[in-house]
């Protein structure tokens, strides 16, 4: 292997360069040869077998350029590898990413898996009544609109079903829609420009029997985010950080919903929330204090649920009593 070929070689072999670059992310990254994968895939747009089934191939100077300059902000900047390359996988499915959004992340497929679950229940046999009715299902804060588009990728029978997504920043909007667009959704799910639930009407709810939430809000403190990697530190820090330990804006969209069923009673509710860890006794005394001061919100089941990693990271809250599919 020749290490030297970053200024001798104008175009080394592809196991050369893949040999380079591992050992200069080594000092950045801990995943550093999945980092050299993903930065070769990038600039040679090709997939990871063709990587070494070509190992001895040459690159050209132009490509050795572009690939030293994206191993350097890996190192230099701890640029996250999304922003290198401009795309993300998650749930299985490949999302357009930029500066404007939030880093889609393995934890949250938990509430793609949840929400699934919760719908699988509703649609069930044993629940005929429910089968003939409406159901909304909106994701508040949607970013990269990943939660919703992988929730209606993989939903097969989308009748009596209908789907919106909002965000209050434009920029984040329109990154969303390119990826409604690239996964043939852009007839199916509703943007809109909105904060939280701004943008579910009385109106429009009563169309509905049951709305399904999704919600990754802003859930760091302060302090925390201080406490976090570099790499962190690139992602927009309006979608990071809430006020009131992390659960500002969570414990909002929660008076939300409490308002719309005070308001619209008959409407079958289930809100997923990704949170911090930290925060499930917050937000447990919360919404008692909140059910202790509005009778009509007993009703709801609260459930904390943990990630893969046995960390406290989904609040569900439901409003219907529907039973459950047996397997």
């Amino acid at each position: 292997m020749n290490f030297n070929c970053e200024k001798t070689c104008s175009n080394p072999e592809l196991k050369d360069i893949l040999a380079l670059i591992s050992k200069k992310l080594a000092l950045a990254s801990p995943t550093p040869h999945l980092d050299a994968e993903l930065i070769l895939m990038h600039v040679l747009k090709k997939p990871r077998h063709w990587l070494y089934l070509n190992h001895k191939t040459r690159i050209n100077f132009k490509q050795k350029q572009k690939i030293l300059k994206l191993t350097k902000e890996r190192t230099k900047n701890r640029l996250p590898m999304a922003y290198l390359t401009g795309v993300k996988n998650f749930y299985g499915l490949r999302f357009k990413i930029n500066k404007n959004t939030l880093i889609p992340r393995p934890e949250t497929e938990l509430l793609v898996d949840e929400i699934l679950r919760a719908l699988e229940i509703i649609q069930h046999p044993k629940n005929r009544a429910a089968n003939n009715r409406s159901i909304l299902i909106a994701d508040i804060g949607t970013g990269t609109g990943c939660i919703i588009i992988a929730c209606a990728k993989n939903i097969k029978d989308k009748k009596h079903l209908s789907f919106i997504a909002t965000d209050k920043n434009k920029k984040t909007l329109d990154l969303a829609r390119k990826n409604l667009k690239n996964h043939g959704l852009e007839k199916i799910i509703q943007l809109k420009k909105a904060g939280l639930l701004a943008a579910l009407s009385k109106k429009n709810l009563k169309k509905f029997q049951y709305l399904i939430i999704s919600a990754n809000l802003p859930y760091l403190s302060a302090r925390k985010y201080q406490k976090t990697q570099p790499e962190i530190k690139h992602e927009p820090r309006q979608a990071l950080i809430a006020s009131d330990s992390g659960a500002g804006l969570i414990k909002k969209a929660l008076t939300q919903i409490f308002k719309i069923k005070q308001q619209l009673a008959s409407l079958n509710i289930q809100a997923f929330f990704e949170i911090d860890p930290g925060q499930r006794k917050l937000l447990k005394r919360f919404i008692k204090e909140k059910q202790k001061s509005s009778p009509c919100l007993s009703s709801f089941n609260v459930q904390f649920k943990k990630d893969l990693n046995q960390r406290w990271r989904l609040l569900k809250l439901s409003s219907d009593k529907l039973k459950k599919s047996q397997k």
